[in-house]
């Protein structure tokens, strides 16, 4: 992730044909879930800066 961005790709290879049957409507589920899980990975791995240290007097 950089500057806030971040891509994904699905890619997909059919074996058999029903994958090119199956795949349409699993695409659907698909594009809802994976910007949530991005979400949740990059709430789970941002690292917040470090504090900044205060004169002592």
């Amino acid at each position: 992730m950089t500057g806030g961005h971040v891509a994904l790709s699905t890619l997909l290879h059919y074996d058999r044909r029903v994958g090119a049957v199956i795949w349409p409507p699993l695409s659907a589920v698909h594009r809802r879930l994976v910007p949530r899980m991005l979400h949740a990975a990059a709430a789970r791995t941002t690292v917040p800066p470090p504090a900044r240290a205060t004169p002592r007097s």
